[in-house]
């Protein structure tokens, strides 16, 4: 079977394939999406899109240089899926590059290429074209000693699904894993005056300057809207109370009371 591509792409974010067949449907249509493109280890993942046709579900394979991994997400009744790269598994892997390729099974509802074991046990582990004359016959090693990693196993894994007699389509995305060690820069708190200096290029120089509380608070520095930045706070020893700001500009953000007077104040993730 022939197949004709037509492939938008938005560099990482969106990548879309259709495949056009002649059915009495016509087409059917591929797309997906992976968001975000880069991540902190321990930070989600979330592929969605589309399958038409209605396929009970599609495969999405992740491969890097030291991990590959398939699994299969069942599509709702309305074609959608939706799969979560959890923070657990980001955690894990290794700084660096990964792809995704998402694969769909088109009419005959069978995946006709696969890696059974893949993920699951130990040892080597072999994609196979399902489809191939003759019965199921190996395309490439993609686990144990001299398999393909990282973008060599994706564009292996992609070439074997476009294959002419193979009448599945894919779509490969890509995301990186960085650091959970996000850089952080440098300030000080006057305790004579209550003014803040902030220093965003580690070279010495203001960027930022604002007012926020007085002579003998305590200051305190956290996220504290969740937002991945760090706020600045107060801790007023003298009536327990903190007051806290987001803006870094002296506004008042939320204040409450908590401890009293010759506590020391800390901060943390505490769930």
């Amino acid at each position: 079977m022939k197949k004709t591509l037509v492939i938008p792409c938005i560099v990482i974010v969106l990548c879309s394939l259709l495949l056009v067949v002649p059915s009495t449907a016509a087409s059917i249509a591929l797309t997906a999406t992976g968001t975000p493109s880069t991540v902190a280890q321990g930070e989600k993942i979330f592929i969605n899109g589309t399958a038409l046709g209605q396929p009970p579900s599609v495969a999405i394979w992740i491969l890097g240089e030291n991990f590959a991994t398939r699994v299969e997400i069942l599509t709702y009744s309305d074609s959608t899926f939706s799969f979560q790269i959890t923070p657990g598994l980001t955690n894990t892997l290794n700084i660096g590059q990964y792809f995704i390729i998402v694969q769909h099974p088109m009419a005959n509802d069978i995946f006709d290429v696969d890696a059974p074991g893949l993920g699951v046990v130990t040892g080597d582990v072999f994609v196979y074209d399902n489809a191939a004359p003759g019965g199921p016959a190996p395309l490439f090693k993609i686990q144990g000693p001299g398999s393909l990693r990282g973008s060599d196993a994706a564009n292996a894994l992609v070439q074997g699904i476009n294959q002419s007699h193979i009448d599945d389509i894919c779509i490969p995305l890509q995301f990186e894993i960085k650091s959970s060690t996000t850089p952080m820069d440098v300030g000080v708190f006057r305790l004579a005056n209550g003014n803040w200096y902030m220093d965003t290029t580690k070279t010495g120089v203001v960027n930022k300057t604002f007012h926020f509380g007085t002579t003998g608070d305590v200051p305190v520095v956290g996220d504290w809207d969740g937002n991945g930045i760090s706020d600045v706070g107060v801790f007023r020893p003298s009536t327990g109370n903190w007051i806290l700001e987001i803006t870094k500009t002296g506004a008042v953000y939320k204040r409450f009371r908590f401890g009293t007077s010759g506590d020391t104040p800390i901060v943390g993730k505490w769930v």
